[in-house]
């Protein structure tokens, strides 16, 4: 869905000026007609020639590849918390419902043994996507001061600024919103196995006391 959503604006952006080149090669001629999506950018003046077009195919290059590598590391990072949540649901099920096949104390040394690697996973995980994480919260939160200082400025609210502005704000809010949700999945997996592990421990100290 969030790839989805970043495809669709990079359609929405970048498929008007293409589709302009395309009719203007039809009709055996390639005329600068079409706006740039990120020209008012640019600190110089673009020159109405071929230069005009390498400025549009670097702009849907960047984006192309920006919309490639920050969704992919982005739902990654949620694949990853999801096969290591999953994982200690299972164990937690296992706990609650025990296969009658298997002694029960090798059900629970199974568990304190996959959940130290676990546990290892999630340094690991941690270790890499601290700082991809660090980064994104210090420029998500610096883009949207921008973006409010850019629409207090605005002497008119036109489509353009007004879908311009909601559109890098929703991506960079949905941005963090995954992550966020992503470590709330995580931490709320991880102690419901804990509390899964420490009730089991006290029922067999009270069963071997008795």
């Amino acid at each position: 869905m969030y790839y989805a959503f970043e495809a669709g604006i990079y359609l929405s952006y970048y498929l008007p000026p293409c589709l302009i080149i395309i009719r203007d090669l039809l009709h055996f001629r390639l005329t600068t007609s079409y706006s740039l999506p990120c020209k008012p950018l640019y600190f110089w003046t673009i020159p109405d020639n071929f230069l005009y077009h390498f400025h549009l195919m670097y702009e849907m290059s960047t984006a192309f590849i920006s919309c490639v590598v920050a969704s992919s590391i982005d739902t990654m990072f949620g694949f990853w918390i999801y096969q290591i949540a999953s994982t200690m649901d299972a164990m937690t099920y296992m706990l609650t419902n025990p296969p009658s096949t298997e002694r029960y104390s090798d059900i629970i040394k199974m568990c304190v043994i996959k959940h130290q690697k676990l546990m290892q996973c999630c340094d690991m995980l941690g270790h890499i996507y601290g700082k991809i994480i660090f980064w994104h919260i210090i420029s998500n939160a610096v883009l949207l001061c921008a973006l409010m200082l850019q629409a207090s400025t605005f002497t008119e609210f036109t489509v353009s600024n007004i879908s311009m502005f909601t559109t890098f704000a929703a991506i960079k809010l949905i941005q963090s919103f995954i992550y966020a949700w992503h470590g709330t999945v995580l931490t709320n997996a991880e102690y419901i196995l804990v509390n899964g592990l420490i009730l089991v421990s006290i029922a067999i100290r009270e069963q071997t006391l008795l």
